[in-house]
């Protein structure tokens, strides 16, 4: 994960409790609010990518982007059932060494950033030399040969590729076990025109299809016409 945006992974665990006092105590919503959802917070309007999505304000960690049509947006959910933060499952949120069952969702306009195919070719640059391993959990793996990190000190990681009718559709990149306490996987594809990046544990890389298409369901159910 990007410096950035490990901190934007992070940053909920800090701020926590002082958005638990203001929501569920004082009762304020520093933002604007158009509908109420009784389990998952009031709900949000952001438009991003030309999608005008209604967020529950739980999925915000600590707060949710400035204005209605923000650069990016991420939310934070628990696997498998995408669930944000609330009464019944807090003390796993605030407890979880590494990933756990968290998923953290980063948005933004696929127009307005790079592509799936840049984003590989500076994947194997950065992680080369790369050996072909096959297919794992329906994915073509490329290993690096080397797992020591590279020139620049950037870990290098196993790619896995998923293409559909020869085009690449997805893509998984993934630490190598043991090179960290808690390896995760970034999985990024495009729906929507929202070029998403999903940050998982890596123990959870056998159901990211499912993942995939539960994030896909809980976009479309945002949708202010679904």
């Amino acid at each position: 994960m990007r410096p950035h945006r490990a901190a934007k992974h992070n940053v909920w665990r800090i701020g926590v409790f002082l958005w638990i006092v203001m929501i569920e105590v004082i009762g304020l919503a520093p933002v604007p609010v158009i509908a109420q959802d009784l389990r998952n917070g009031p709900l949000v309007t952001t438009i991003v990518g030309g999608n005008e999505l209604l967020i529950p304000r739980r999925y915000f960690l600590p707060n949710p982007p400035p204005g209605r049509q923000p650069v990016d947006i991420l939310l934070t959910a628990l696997l498998p059932s995408l669930h944000p933060m609330r009464e019944g499952n807090m003390a796993e949120f605030m407890a979880t060494r590494g990933y756990g069952r968290i998923i953290s969702i980063y948005a933004r306009d696929s127009r307005q950033t790079t592509t799936l195919e840049f984003r590989l070719n500076v994947a194997r640059k950065s992680g080369a030399p790369y050996e072909s391993s096959g297919d794992r959990f329906g994915l073509d793996l490329y290993v690096p040969m080397h797992f020591t990190a590279n020139q620049d000190n950037i870990a290098r990681q196993e790619l896995f590729l998923g293409t559909a009718h020869g085009v690449l559709v997805r893509l998984i990149k993934c630490l190598v076990d043991e090179s960290v306490p808690f390896p995760g996987c970034n999985h990024d594809f495009v729906y929507r025109n929202l070029f998403f990046e999903l940050s998982y544990g890596k123990a959870q890389l056998p159901n990211w299809q499912k993942i995939e298409e539960s994030v896909k369901r809980l976009i479309d159910q945002f949708g202010r016409n679904a």
